[in-house]
């Protein structure tokens, strides 16, 4: 029975020794993360120190306090981050209306910048006066929203903006007017919301690789212009005659 006593004892030493090791490993691995500023990874390792040693009031004290700490620094990353996301978004806007202001400037030499405007009286009656703008080759993340300050634009060239986030552009397309006309660079049509095809004009999709040109882009009869340069398309299928309004059409193969 003595023996017996013995050997149990032994076994619950080993089992704690294993135990204080494994949290020790934990602890450690936590506080190499913590000391590299991840904290998220802290957090995870003192949580699992806190269910591994559950059964061990001092452990669970030790990794609760770690979790705390950790929790702390990643609210504060958190905050550091959103605090860029502001920055970045609000410079941003300022590039897209720096993009509007150049494309004016070409069409009307005195515009001073749309923000340099005190009455907004005497800015609308210049961008009354606008019917076409060229965006292109601009690196724009979203269409800028003044264009659809001015009423009467026929035409806006967007070739070249191949990264154009087209949903978050949507609320500027629904207040263009009807006669509106957009040249886009894109890799799928489907990337703009079919609502919006009919103010496309012009698309240039070049470098895609594909066999046959889509079908949703030789449905639409408004094109005037249509860029398929660099694709693998060996030729033009019958239907591209449907696109009685083209007048530019680019099918370079190398």
């Amino acid at each position: 029975m003595k023996k017996f006593l013995i050997i149990l004892a032994l076994l619950f030493i080993t089992f704690n020794q294993s135990i204080a090791q494994e949290y020790k490993q934990l602890l450690d691995s936590a506080k190499i993360y913590f000391e590299k500023e991840k904290y998220f990874e802290a957090y995870e390792n003192y949580n699992a120190a806190r269910v591994y040693g559950k059964k061990f009031p001092s452990i669970v004290l030790k990794a609760e306090a770690g979790m705390k700490k950790s929790i702390v620094k990643i609210k504060k990353q958190k905050e550091i981050v959103d605090s860029l996301l502001v920055v970045a978004k609000e410079m941003q806007l300022k590039v897209e209306t720096a993009m509007f202001d150049k494309a004016v400037k070409e069409y009307f030499k005195d515009w001073k910048g749309y923000a340099n405007y005190k009455h907004e009286s005497e800015r609308k009656e210049i961008l009354q006066q606008i019917n076409s703008l060229d965006l292109s080759n601009n690196a724009l993340m979203r269409v800028p929203k003044e264009i659809a300050e001015c009423p009467n634009l026929t035409h806006i060239n967007l070739l070249g903006n191949n990264d154009i986030d087209w949903a978050s552009s949507e609320n500027t397309l629904s207040r263009l007017n009807k006669n509106a006309g957009i040249y886009v660079s894109v890799n799928d049509l489907s990337d703009i919301d079919s609502t919006y095809w009919k103010l496309i004009t012009g698309i240039e999709i070049r470098g895609n690789s594909f066999l046959e040109i889509p079908q949703n882009i030789l449905e639409q009869k408004q094109l005037t212009y249509l860029d398929l340069s660099f694709n693998q398309l060996s030729s033009l299928p019958v239907k591209i005659g449907n696109l009685t309004n083209l007048i530019t059409l680019y099918f370079r193969k190398e």
